[in-house]
């Protein structure tokens, strides 16, 4: 492999490997990385004088001179006291440098992985646990058709409300054999009716606006104890009143 390959391409070789698994070993490779180059910096700098690096007498230390090296490669700010010899100003610089580059790494990675997230999450296919809610399904007749299958199958024993919107009038009643008591939207219908209409009667896109809107007149949903089995249409109709009016 060796001869096939020069010494160039086998380290570019390890390191897309590296860039395309798991950010924890990214991550792990970075920390490998700012151990590698805090090192560095404190081998350059072990021939130089504690005054140079502005440390005070035990500044002899291979602890102290690490923690010099530590600081620069943490805080970008540090290095420019760093002028006291240029042996200390370049490897105060470099340090500096490396630093830079391991946290804009680290930065990337975890900015990618929240945004594989977010996407992960906007897919829909992460598990919700909630009780008594309505599904809302999607327009595609076939995907709709599959979804309420697999709803119904999970809850069979304690059917959940569905509402589903189909586009093609043939699907109604496959939906509603897919998914016992489905309500179903003719979506497409009901928009071409509402156009038909707003063009027919001038004005009417402003009702429409005005209770179809969440600002102003709306629509509200209330529970209505002793209605059920009567018409309590004028009922409710001087309820709405009496809210306009206020």
């Amino acid at each position: 492999m060796a001869g096939r390959y020069s010494l160039r391409e086998i380290i570019r070789y390890r390191i897309d490997n590296l860039i395309t698994k798991s950010p924890v070993s990214q991550i792990l490779a970075l920390a490998v990385l700012s151990v590698l180059i805090v090192f560095l910096g404190t081998l350059a700098v072990s021939s130089a004088a504690p005054d140079a690096l502005l440390l005070e007498g035990e500044g002899h230390s291979a602890i102290y001179r690490m923690w010099w090296s530590f600081t620069r490669l943490v805080d970008p700010g540090t290095f420019v006291n760093d002028s006291t010899t240029a042996l200390v100003a370049l490897t105060g610089i470099v340090v500096t440098l490396g630093g830079i580059l391991v946290f804009s790494m680290l930065i990337g990675i975890l900015s990618s992985k929240i945004g594989e997230k977010l996407d992960e999450l906007k897919r829909g296919k992460s598990t919700v646990i909630e009780e008594g809610h309505t599904i809302i399904v999607g327009n595609r007749d076939k995907e709709v058709v599959k979804t309420l299958l697999a709803v119904w199958s999970l809850t069979a024993e304690k059917p959940l409300r569905a509402v589903c919107e189909i586009a093609d009038r043939r699907m109604f009643e496959i939906a509603e054999m897919a998914y016992r008591g489905v309500r179903w939207v003719p979506v497409t219908q009901i928009v071409m009716r509402l156009m038909v209409q707003v063009c027919r009667q001038p004005g009417l896109s402003a009702v429409y606006s005005e209770i179809l809107s969440f600002s102003g007149n709306e629509f509200y949903f209330i529970d209505a104890p002793g209605t059920e089995g009567s018409c309590p249409l004028p009922r409710l109709w001087e309820t709405a009143l009496c809210a306009t009016r206020r």
